[in-house]
């Protein structure tokens, strides 16, 4: 453990987290969504990459495919509680909890599961519309005070 006096007084303290704006918290109340680019940068996202591509029995184990309503396949990986991992602590970071807090109106926030969704290039599969509630419900959440924050790993547009 590094002690506190071991720690380079120079150096600079991470920036706050950024919080929602009003103009923000109004646009998810209207629209039941909220698109917040940039809240991960591209050196976070390249080390989740780097950890996911790197074998792991434990994530393999929990994989399964899912059909969309045209017969494509896509594929799962999906765990509830939060791993003692890189990815365990994905969810955990504060941008993305209080994010969270302030879309739920400042409540407690605490992580339900975490899913990976995989599409291999070129594939049919595909994510029909749907809301993730149906699915809640059946797991045990009978009021929809959650919600569902997705990190795209990869670009996503039209073409894919």
């Amino acid at each position: 453990m590094t002690s506190i006096r071991a720690i380079d007084p120079t150096c600079a303290a991470p920036p706050p987290p950024k919080r929602l704006t009003a103009a923000q918290l109004a646009a998810f109340e209207r629209d039941g969504l909220l698109f917040l680019p940039g809240l991960f940068d591209a050196p976070e996202i390249a080390l989740i990459r780097r950890r996911l591509a790197e074998a792991d029995a434990a994530l393999d184990a929990k994989r399964f495919y899912l059909l969309d309503s045209t017969g494509g396949r896509s594929e799962i990986v999906a765990w509830s509680g939060a791993r003692d991992d890189l990815l365990g602590g994905w969810v955990r970071v504060a941008r993305l909890v209080e994010t969270a807090s302030d879309l739920l109106g400042g409540r407690q926030v605490l992580h339900w599961h975490s899913k990976l969704s995989m599409k291999a290039p070129g594939s049919a599969g595909r994510w029909d519309w749907h809301q993730d509630y149906g699915s809640w419900y059946r797991e045990g959440c009978l009021r929809p005070d959650m919600l569902t924050a997705t990190v795209a790993l990869d670009p996503s547009d039209g073409g894919n």
